[in-house]
């Protein structure tokens, strides 16, 4: 409805037809303008603003206007001015914009849109995208399939730069009418909506791409050299129009899922585990560094890795570790076990291989221990073996705390399985670590020897038995340091302060008296040889603290029995109501033996001194057996024993007159003028008293009773806290809180034992509550 005429105040008023005097030059603009008629500067499709000259709008000078003026173009100037655009649009499709003029174009589309015509505009417009669209299509479904995304590639890259043009062209309407009429944000947008729609809504079709684009991953993967930069202008287009996530993404996965799955069950056939292993992540790293870089969307790269490494190691992890994983362990395959262990992070597999952890430090830990030839090599191999598993740990396993955990769990399953011979064993070889090195052993430095100790004390940790090795290392102890074998004294302690740190002051605190014993006899004997010029060194200790040992008579020469007794009465004027008992058989001499080719100092137990003493006589050249039986009180082993070392190998002091084999107390010795060693100073070995087995039987013995003792203090402590309780709750709380592995048939058998002392009875409705008697 054409707009009502406005009129003015005057002198004259009167009505007239009102013109748009704008009319008659912008039609004549256009006959002059046809943009397919206007030549562009070069040879290559214009870009719009290129031109040979600037086309400008001639500056029209209106005379009498009226503010009413008509708000859409005639229906004839719109359809002239359409088939002009369309021309223009037909040559941006069909690559023929040689001679175009995109001004005059863009121009037109201006005065169409602010004349009431963008909306006629826009439906032409997509008309003519749709039709370039199903063109499209018809080019696509004729193509075979071998040439199907090479095509469909030109085709969708063609029309992303032609859409690019006509949005350019028609700015005028992507601005102001289709970005808030519609519901595109662009005609670029509209025209790839257009071309979903036609070509790409077929699942057919859309099925056959995806099929084509999968080919050609598999043919990438089997080492085939492939085009990356179509597919992975492909998987953007499908990107674009929705499709990647939607339809590509879960087909690609389960291709990939069976191509990964058919690959597995094959190479576990030929490959070994930790060849696998190397595969699996040879693979892993393809898909990333190959596929997700190449071609693939970014969004996909964690599902992916998911798949590959499921249908790899995820579904195959027992089989891997059942083949290999004793292999890789044995043959220190550090690399592969952490590449194995970075596959399995954050999965739920994770578990079973610290399960085959554990049961292969079990397994092999087992073996260290429970074969008694290997006993003398025992902490040794398990130094060596802790120190590889904590290589693997830290090197394979990041040092992950599970996996810690399992390392100890298992070092402790299996160096319990012996009972107390671990205990006997680390005892014994922190016995030779701390013992002074004789000359032909050479002494390790400072570092590496407190790290040795360091390493067997945290073997020491896992053993259950502590009350064994407590009473194994304090024999041990006692030997060092009253024969003085003892590396140093400052060494001792630092060892005791290491095992007070662990298992605290109760479990050292007979160790320290030992050492603080050692310290004053160092400071009496001081006090001793400023009053006495007698040449001796006394070790006074504790009797109740350091292990008993069996006295063995021994008659001294008068020199010898005049300085202890001296020393007696100079101790007895030092501490009032004590008393000393002399250890003879855990003493030693320094003598001086005169031969022909010089002089020795010897080095010896008090008691083959008091043997050698005996050729000091100048009246008496020879002894026979009985005759230093009877000037010595010795026993007969224990003289048979010392003479059997003074007169054979390489410390023949003396010389058996007769020639028959083993001694008789008719047999004749002599002192051995002829005798001669290299250096002067020489130590004659002790008497290797037949008392080894004994002296375990007696520890043994002493960690069983004492055992029994804190068994049934344990027992009874719990019964008189609870009253009743049931055998099973019982037996329960006796594991939590005696400190060392405790045998159910010593269990029933304490039981039984305090109940006959009238300590517990059992309930005469239920014979497994044992009831606490006041």
């Amino acid at each position: 409805m054409p707009p009502k005429p406005i009129t003015k105040t005057s002198k004259v008023s009167k009505k007239r037809k009102l013109e748009d005097p704008t009319q008659p030059k912008l039609e004549f603009f256009i006959q002059k303008n046809d943009p397919m008629q206007i030549d562009s500067v070069n040879d290559k499709p214009a870009n719009l603003g290129t031109f040979r000259q600037q086309l400008i709008v001639p500056k029209m000078t209106i005379v009498n206007l009226d503010s009413a003026r008509p708000s859409e173009l005639p229906t004839s100037f719109y359809l002239n001015a359409w088939q002009i655009q369309r021309n223009l649009i037909l040559a941006i499709f069909t690559n023929s914009t040689k001679h175009a003029n995109y001004a005059a174009a863009a121009r037109l589309c201006e005065n169409m849109c602010r004349y009431g015509k963008a909306q006629d505009l826009y439906e032409n417009l997509k008309a003519e995208i749709e039709e370039e669209a199903k063109k499209i299509q018809t080019v696509l479904l004729a193509v075979s399939d071998d040439e199907l995304l090479e095509t469909l590639n030109d085709r969708w890259e063609s029309l992303c730069n032609q859409l690019a043009i006509i949005r350019n062209v028609f700015m005028e309407l992507d601005r102001y009418h289709i970005l808030s009429h519609t519901k595109y944000s662009s005609i670029v947008h509209l025209g790839i909506d257009l071309f979903r729609e036609t070509v790409m809504s077929s699942d057919k079709f859309r099925d056959g791409i995806i099929w084509q684009v999968l080919k050609l991953i598999q043919q990438d993967r089997d080492g085939m050299a492939v085009k990356d930069r179509l597919i992975k202008d492909i998987l953007h287009m499908l990107q674009e129009l929705s499709y990647y996530s939607s339809d590509f993404e879960p087909t690609f996965l389960e291709h990939t899922t069976a191509y990964y799955r058919l690959e597995s069950d094959r190479l576990l056939n030929s490959f070994s585990a930790w060849k696998y292993i190397q595969h699996a992540f040879q693979r892993q790293q393809e898909e990333v560094g190959i596929r997700i870089s190449r071609y693939l969307h970014i969004q996909t790269k964690q599902p992916l890795l998911n798949t590959v490494t499921d249908q790899l190691v995820y579904q195959k992890v027992n089989v891997i570790l059942s083949r290999g994983f004793e292999e890789m362990m044995d043959k220190k395959m550090h690399k592969v076990l952490s590449i194995f262990h970075a596959l399995l992070s954050g999965n739920q597999n994770m578990a079973l291989l610290r399960t085959f952890f554990g049961e292969y430090i079990k397994k092999h830990g087992m073996a260290l221990i429970q074969d008694p030839k290997k006993d003398v090599n025992m902490v040794t191999s398990l130094l060596e073996f802790k120190e590889e598993l904590d290589k693997v740990l830290h090197d394979c396993f990041q040092n992950d705390a599970q996996f810690a955990n399992t390392l100890k769990e298992s070092f402790e399953y299996f160096i319990n399985t012996r009972k107390n011979k671990p205990a006997e064993m680390i005892s014994k070889f922190l016995d030779t670590r701390l013992k002074a090195p004789t000359k032909k052993q050479a002494r390790s430095s400072e570092n590496i020897f407190m790290s040795t100790i360091d390493n067997v004390l945290t073997l020491f940790r896992y053993i259950q038995g502590k009350d064994a090795f407590e009473a194994y290392y304090k024999k041990y102890l006692a030997k060092r340091l009253l024969l003085d074998r003892s590396i140093s004294l400052e060494t001792e302690c630092e060892v005791v302060q290491k095992l007070k740190g662990q298992c605290g002051h109760e479990f050292t605190k007979n160790f320290e008296t030992m050492l603080k014993d050692i310290r004053l006899s160092s400071e009496l004997n001081q006090d001793f040889k400023q009053t006495n010029p007698y040449p001796i060194y006394v070790k006074v200790v504790t009797q109740a603290i350091w292990p008993t040992y069996s006295t063995t008579s021994l008659a001294l020469p008068l020199e010898m029995a005049k300085t202890q007794e001296a020393y007696s009465q100079f101790y007895a004027s030092k501490f009032k109501g004590r008393k000393l008992i002399w250890q003879n058989s855990l003493s030693s001499c320094v003598l001086t033996g005169h031969f022909r080719k010089g002089s020795k100092e010897l080095t010896m137990s008090l008691s083959q001194a008091v043997v050698i003493l005996l050729f000091n006589h100048t009246e008496k050249h020879a002894w026979s057996v009985s005759e230093m039986k009877k000037a010595t009180s010795l026993e007969d082993g224990e003289l048979q024993r010392i003479l059997t070392t003074l007169s054979t190998g390489s410390f023949a002091i003396l010389n058996k007159k007769s020639r028959t084999q083993g001694i008789s107390d008719t047999d004749l010795f002599q002192f051995n003028t002829e005798f001669e060693a290299t250096g002067n100073r020489l130590k004659i070995p002790a008497v290797q008293q037949e008392q080894a087995v004994e002296e375990k039987k007696e520890v043994e013995s002493k960690v069983l009773i004492n055992r029994q003792h804190q068994l049934e203090a344990a027992i009874v402590r719990i019964m008189k806290a609870n009253k009743t309780m049931s055998q099973e709750n019982l037996l329960s709380e006796v594991f939590k809180q005696v400190k060392f592995p405790v045998d159910v048939h010593d269990f029933k058998r304490r039981i039984e034992s305090l109940i006959e002392r009238d300590y517990v009875v059992r309930d005469p409705a239920n014979n497994s509550v044992f009831v606490y008697q006041n």
